[in-house]
């Protein structure tokens, strides 16, 4: 297995604890009652794909803003990111 297929199965894994861990209690649960939570569990749930997959590990484990645009440019909803963070 190549590393786009290792990628692609991490995804995979991910997003499926996503829809059963967070999208079902937003959907089904008292979360949904809730927007502010909703919406929040939707940004962690993003985040966490950032610092899944993102290959520099100085911004994975302490740069959230830019690891986050990087999910959202990864899941196609941005366009591409500049700037980057190494702070502590």
């Amino acid at each position: 297995m190549d590393e786009g297929q290792n990628v692609g199965t991490l995804v995979d894994l991910y997003l499926k604890e996503i829809e059963e861990h967070v999208l079902a209690h937003i959907d089904k649960g008292r979360v949904g009652g809730s927007c502010f939570a909703a919406v929040m569990l939707l940004f962690a749930g993003i985040d966490g794909l950032g610092r899944l997959l993102h290959r520099d590990d100085r911004i994975a484990s302490k740069c959230p803003g830019p690891r986050f645009k990087w999910a959202l440019h990864y899941l196609g909803l941005l366009t591409p990111v500049t700037g980057i963070c190494y702070g502590g």
